[in-house]
């Protein structure tokens, strides 16, 4: 049965290893900078991903609940910093930043049954936003990068709002900007913690996105395990 088609008028979506496969993006984007950092400094690759590691560790202590508890910059700056490599102007650290973005986003791709959905959305008038976390300039290529950026209405991200999700700022901005209520609109996502309690707790109904990885939800907790299933719930096809 479909999930009440007549009332949604928006459709906030997660980005992040929701709308594609996170770790494969990921990793490729850390082999690439891992390896341009063993070859400019001399490191062995477990020298280099140990010191990659605490950087990213500590700036989640430093930045947690922002977008910039995200920022590879910052974990490649202090990654080369326990390296003890002396990286005048940041050349190095920028480089090998880019390259990551590079190597991720050559390996994005939308998970099967996405552009359908989102297509059908659109046809249909639903309007479209995605609330991620992150910096808005990395998800803006990100959503070019998957070829979806001319479906999306709007972007929210951490940045933006200023705190992360499940924090209320972000589904409060998207609401604000589509001019929609929250008994209007709802929420996918793979995070439970973020995406469906956050999503709750400013009284957004959410569907709980299974990637096969993340944890089970709790009972009565609506759910999908793809876009195809997602689109009979939400439009009834």
């Amino acid at each position: 049965m479909a999930f009440l088609p007549h009332q949604v008028r928006g459709v906030l979506l997660d980005l992040d290893d929701t709308l594609y496969d996170y770790p494969p993006c990921n990793d490729a984007g850390n082999r690439a900078a891992w390896e341009l950092l063993v070859a400019r400094t001399g490191r062995s690759a477990e020298a280099v991903q140990e010191a990659f590691v605490r950087g990213r560790e500590e700036t989640h202590r430093e930045f947690h609940g922002t977008a910039e508890e995200h920022s590879r910059l910052r974990y490649i700056t202090k990654c080369l910093v326990h390296l003890k490599h002396l990286d005048e102007g940041g050349a190095l650290a920028h480089e090998a930043h880019e390259l990551f973005w590079k190597h991720f986003m050559e390996a994005m791709r939308p998970r099967d049954g996405v552009m359908e959905f989102l297509k059908v959305l659109r046809a249909r008038g639903v309007k479209i936003a995605i609330v991620s976390d992150l910096s808005t300039d990395i998800q803006v290529r990100k959503l070019a990068a998957l070829g979806i950026q001319e479906l999306i209405d709007i972007l929210v991200t951490s940045e933006d709002a200023g705190r992360e999700k499940p924090d209320p700022a972000p589904f409060l901005m998207a609401l604000k900007r589509l001019s929609m209520t929250p008994e209007e609109v709802i929420m996918v996502g793979e995070d439970y913690a973020k995406d469906i309690l956050g999503a709750e707790g400013v009284h957004i109904t959410p569907i709980y996105f299974r990637n096969g990885r993340n944890a089970d939800p709790l009972l009565g907790t609506l759910e999908v395990c793809s876009f195809k299933e997602l689109q009979n719930m939400v439009c009834g096809e």
